[in-house]
């Protein structure tokens, strides 16, 4: 199996960003390797060594804010805190600070080295639902510089939107059986097709591996639900070196924007880095059929807006783009099922309708969304 990742991608720093200061608290041992990182990208770090003293740190910190003169203000963009500390110090800690309207939308993320496991993060995670994300020390900065921004805006629209973001305020008894019925139905729905497709999955593979030399799989990092990343499974449709190909076929793009702040996804007709085996696999979609790991895992639903590559997420943290993020990555979604009714459809249409799902879904909708996805699995247009 091999892994693809975005994160060798070069980090494209404006030439103005060392004008514009950005603060950042780090807490525990985690400054040294990851501030002279970010340090490229404008961001100014201070470190303290525990929640004690980091809550003193941020007071001291609103009081100058407060006092200094508008153009002289530094904001605090992110916190960065070691998982080493006791999961209860560290929410009464934020439970503290989040008392302080300045530091209400700043991110939090729980810092990770090479010893400590996803599992041990996700724990954290589920006791402390302000944390936002965990990120490893020797992650690329040029996506931690993308998340702080991500989740600064996330966090305002969870504060400006309580209901639509879950997590921010006690679940409605509507909202937590409709999450129960939809966990329920992704891993028996996932775990009976896993079970009745086994023997298509085996002539899939082997059809790959004659076709075309290079893994069966194909592995990239996705950003899903909240922006968190995870590994994304399907089958092979391309050459084994598509990827680092990405700049040949850049004319060829589909969704070509001249906008700067438009969002950017990549979608080439006839792509000439697809293989015979591959056309036929998306043609039919069933290169997707993969993902049913990534839902019995709970990394995505049967029904949510498509998980997307880091180069294309990273371009959606406006307010109004990164709502699609609030709600789950799914194999299929509304999208999906409209696109044959309009196949030229433009970026912020398509986004526009993540965002639509984002808001208005439920167990429902979904269901009527998966019954009607075999009705455009047959795509009229080449991928």
């Amino acid at each position: 199996m091999e892994i693809y990742t975005t994160f060798t991608r070069p980090a494209d720093i404006p030439a103005s960003v060392s004008s514009n200061r950005k603060m950042l608290l780090f807490i525990g041992t985690c400054k040294p390797e990851l501030m002279n990182k970010l340090s490229a990208f404008g961001y100014v770090g201070t470190w303290v060594e525990n929640l004690f003293m980091a809550r003193e740190e941020l007071l001291k910190w609103a009081c100058e804010v407060t006092h200094a003169p508008f153009s002289e203000r530094v904001p605090l963009s992110a916190i960065f805190c070691d998982i080493h500390f006791p999961v209860q110090e560290i929410k009464s800690f934020l439970n503290d600070i989040q008392q302080i309207s300045i530091f209400q939308e700043v991110p939090f993320f729980l810092m990770l080295k090479k010893q400590h496991s996803i599992k041990e993060a996700h724990h954290y995670q589920f006791r402390i639902q302000q944390i936002n994300d965990s990120i490893y020390t020797d992650s690329n900065p040029f996506v931690i510089d993308h998340k702080i921004r991500f989740y600064q805006h996330f966090n305002k629209i969870r504060l400006q939107h309580p209901g639509v973001v879950m997590g921010v305020e006690p679940e409605s008894l509507k909202l937590k059986i409709d999450n129960a019925f939809k966990r329920i139905f992704d891993i028996a729905g996932g775990f009976l097709l896993l079970l009745i497709l086994s023997p298509l999955f085996l002539l899939i593979a082997i059809a790959i591996k004659l076709d075309s030399p290079g893994p069966v799989f194909y592995v990239s990092l996705r950003a899903g639900k909240g922006f968190r990343l995870f590994k994304f499974y399907k089958f092979r449709t391309m050459v084994r070196d598509a990827d680092l190909r990405l700049s040949e076929i850049e004319k060829l793009n589909k969704y070509q924007s001249d906008q700067q702040q438009s969002p950017k996804f990549v979608k080439v007709k006839n792509d000439p880095r697809v293989t015979r085996v591959g056309r036929l696999l998306r043609k039919t979609s069933l290169d997707e059929l993969p993902q049913l790991f990534n839902v019995i895992k709970g990394d995505m639903s049967l029904v949510g807006n498509r998980p997307l590559p880091v180069y294309e997420a990273v371009t959606l943290t406006t307010d109004l783009y990164s709502t699609r993020f609030i709600a789950p990555a799914g194999i299929t979604g509304l999208w999906q099922i409209r696109k044959n009714k309009k196949p030229d459809m433009s970026v912020e249409e398509r986004t526009n309708l993540d965002v639509y799902y984002a808001r208005k879904r439920n167990f429902i909708s979904d269901v009527r969304i998966l019954f009607s996805t075999p009705f455009a699995m047959i795509q009229k247009e080449e991928l």
